[in-house]
C-alpha cells in the first residue's frame, strides 16, 4: 500500500514511481493536449474544470491528469478537522485517453449529472474523481449536466492500494 497525502500546496516526491495502472506512472504522466481542434467531451470537461479551479484560485500548471470513479471500490473516511482519507485501488487511476470511452458512455446513459472533482495534485499530475448520482440513469436523450468542484480546505489523503 502506498500513501500519498494530497493537500493544497503540498508536493509529492517527484522521484517516486508508482504503477497505478498499466503503462501509467506518476513520473511520466499522460499529457492532456487542450490545443486540439477536435476536443473530446472529456477533454472539454477537463478544460472547464481547469477554468473552474482558476476561478477558485487553486489552478496550477500541470503536466497530466489521472481520473478515477467514486464507486464501491473507493472508500472515503472523514474525521473532524482532518484530511479526508480516500482509499483508491491502484488500477482505477487512469489517464484521460483510457477513460474517454467510459466518459462518453456515462453521458449517454441519461444521468441527471456527473461531477468532476479535483482531489488535488500529485507533483504536476491532477487527480480527478468522477462522481455519479446514486439514483439510476434513465433520462436517455436528455443532456447530462457536468458539475465541477475542487478539494476541500482540509485536503485529501489519497491512499493508493498496490495490492
Amino acid at each position: 500500500m502506498t500513501r500519498i497525502v494530497v493537500s493544497p500546496g503540498q508536493e509529492f516526491q517527484s522521484g517516486t514511481n508508482l504503477a497505478l495502472s498499466p503503462a501509467v506512472s506518476l513520473v511520466r504522466p499522460t499529457v492532456l493536449d487542450l490545443s486540439s481542434q477536435a476536443m473530446s467531451r472529456l477533454n472539454e470537461a477537463l478544460a472547464q474544470l481547469d477554468s473552474f479551479l482558476e476561478g477558485q484560485g487553486i489552478a496550477r500548471q500541470r503536466s497530466g491528469t489521472l481520473l478515477f470513479e467514486i464507486d464501491r471500490r473507493v472508500r472515503l473516511e472523514a474525521e473532524a478537522g482532518a484530511a479526508i482519507r480516500v482509499h483508491i485501488p491502484a488500477g482505477t487511476l487512469i489517464p484521460p485517453s483510457q477513460y474517454q470511452v467510459r466518459f462518453d458512455e456515462l453521458l449517454g446513459l441519461g444521468y441527471a449529472w456527473l461531477n468532476l472533482s479535483c482531489y488535488g495534485f500529485v507533483g504536476e499530475t491532477m487527480v480527478v474523481a468522477v462522481e455519479l448520482p446514486r439514483t439510476p440513469a434513465g433520462r436517455v436523450g436528455i443532456a447530462t449536466s457536468i458539475n465541477f468542484s475542487g478539494p476541500p480546505k482540509q485536503g485529501y489523503e489519497l491512499i493508493v492500494s498496490t495490492e
